[in-house]
C-alpha cells in the first residue's frame, strides 16, 4: 500500500445490485475499511462493515472466444448450423464457395462473432429476464426512495415542532418530538441531508435534556410545585434533574462520535459545551443531593417519609442512604467535574477566547481541588 493510503472508500448500500450490464454485475457486500490488509480493527473500530457497496469506476473488456473446429461445440446452435451449411456448400462443386480453399473458408468463419448467425434464443431469454429484473429493482428502489422521502419530511416536521416547543420552555415535550424524529432517521439510509438532520436533531435533544436538568422546564416545575413536603420536593427535583443531565451528556457524547470534525465543526464546539455544562451541573446537584441526604439522615432519622407525587423518581419507602452511598455520590460528582474540565479544555482548544468555557473550567478545577483536599482530610 502507498504511504498516504488511508482506506478503500465504500458507500452505504442503496439497492440490491450496485451496477449491472450485459456481462457484468456488482453486488453489495462486506467492506474492509482499514488500510492494513485483513486487519480486524481500524481508527473507527471494527474494520469489517456490512451493508456497503463499491464506489469508483470499473473498466473491463470482453474478449470473445473465436470459432475453430476444436471448440465448435461451445458455440450456439444457430452458429453451428451456419458453419455446417457453409461447409456443405464448399463441398458442392456448383457452389461459388467451392472455388475457395477449405483453409480460407475456415479462416473466414474464425472472424465471425458468436452472434453472426443471430442472437441465440437462450441469450435473448436471459436478456429478457434481466430486463424484467432491472425494471422490478428500479420500481422497488423508487418505492424505497419515496418512503425515505416521506420519513425525512416527517422527521423534519417533528424537529420543527420540537423547536417551537423549546421557545415555550416545554423541553420535555420537545425532547419527545426529537426522540421520535431520531427513531425515524436511524432506520433510513445514510444520505447526506439525513445525516445533517440527524446531527441537528441529536444536538437539539441533548440541549433539551440539559435545560430540563437546569430546572427550566415549566411542566416539570409545575409538577414538583404540587408536592407539599419541601424536603421531598427538593430531593425528587434533584433526582429528576440529575437523570436528565446524565442523558444530555450521553447524547452529547454520541453526537461527538457521529459528526465529522471538519465539515460539522460548528456542532463540535456545541456538543462539547452541552457535555461540559451537563457534567458541571450534574456535579453541582450531586453535591447538593449528598448534603441534603446527610442532613436528613441526621435530623429525620426514624421518621416516616411522605409518599412522593412523582412516579419513577425516588421510592419514598427506600431506606436512608448509607455511608457507602455518600462516598459513591462524592466519587460520581468528582468524575462529573473532571469530565466537565476535559470538555471545557477541548472547547478552549478550538476557541481560546470562549469566556463561558474559561469560567466553567475555572469552576471545575476549583471544585476538583477542593474535593481533593476534603478527601485527604
Amino acid at each position: 500500500r502507498a504511504a498516504h493510503d488511508q482506506a478503500i472508500v465504500y458507500n452505504n448500500r442503496r439497492s440490491e445490485v450496485t451496477y449491472e450490464d450485459r456481462h457484468f454485475r456488482v453486488m453489495p457486500g462486506l467492506a474492509h475499511v482499514s488500510n492494513i490488509p485483513f486487519s480486524k480493527s481500524c481508527v473507527w473500530g471494527y474494520a469489517w462493515r456490512d451493508g456497503r457497496e463499491f464506489v469508483g469506476r470499473l473498466k473491463y473488456a470482453v474478449k470473445w472466444k473465436l470459432w475453430k473446429p476444436s471448440n465448435h461445440a461451445l458455440f450456439p446452435r444457430c452458429f453451428r448450423e451456419m458453419v455446417m451449411v457453409l461447409l456443405r456448400c464448399h463441398k458442392h462443386r456448383g457452389s461459388s464457395l467451392s472455388i475457395l480453399p477449405k483453409r480460407v473458408l475456415l479462416y473466414i468463419i474464425n472472424f465471425c462473432a458468436y452472434d453472426w448467425a443471430g442472437i441465440p434464443e437462450e441469450v435473448t431469454s436471459v436478456l429478457r429476464i434481466n430486463d424484467l429484473q432491472q425494471q422490478a429493482r428500479r420500481r422497488r428502489d423508487e418505492a424505497i426512495r419515496i418512503q425515505r422521502e416521506r420519513e425525512y419530511r416527517r422527521a423534519q416536521s417533528l424537529k420543527e415542532r420540537g423547536t417551537n416547543l423549546i421557545t415555550k420552555n416545554k423541553f420535555i415535550q420537545a425532547a419527545n418530538e426529537c426522540s421520535q424524529a431520531l427513531a425515524i432517521l436511524q432506520n433510513g439510509a445514510g444520505a447526506r441531508r439525513r445525516k445533517i438532520l440527524f446531527v441537528e436533531t441529536m444536538s437539539q435533544l441533548s440541549e433539551c435534556c440539559l435545560r430540563i436538568g437546569q430546572g427550566l422546564d415549566v411542566s416539570l416545575s409545575r409538577m414538583l410545585d404540587e408536592m407539599e413536603d419541601s424536603k421531598m420536593r427538593r430531593e425528587n427535583e434533584l433526582h429528576s434533574h440529575l437523570r436528565f443531565l446524565e442523558q444530555g451528556a450521553t447524547y452529547g457524547l454520541i453526537l461527538l462520535s457521529k459528526i465529522n470534525r471538519i465539515t460539522d465543526s460548528k456542532f463540535v464546539a456545541r456538543s462539547h459545551h452541552i457535555v461540559a455544562e451537563s457534567r458541571l451541573q450534574f456535579g453541582r446537584l450531586a453535591r447538593q443531593l449528598r448534603s441534603l441526604q446527610l442532613e436528613e439522615s441526621k435530623g429525620d432519622e426514624g421518621k416516616d417519609r411522605p409518599a412522593t407525587a412523582l412516579s419513577g423518581l425516588q421510592d419514598s419507602s427506600s431506606p436512608p442512604p448509607t455511608r457507602r452511598t455518600h462516598i459513591m455520590q462524592e466519587e460520581s460528582a468528582l468524575h462529573a467535574f473532571r469530565m466537565a474540565a476535559a470538555h471545557y479544555s477541548s472547547i478552549l482548544h478550538l476557541n481560546p477566547d470562549d469566556s463561558k468555557a474559561q469560567s466553567g473550567l475555572r469552576e471545575a478545577r476549583r471544585v476538583i481541588e477542593e474535593m481533593g483536599h476534603n478527601a485527604e482530610k
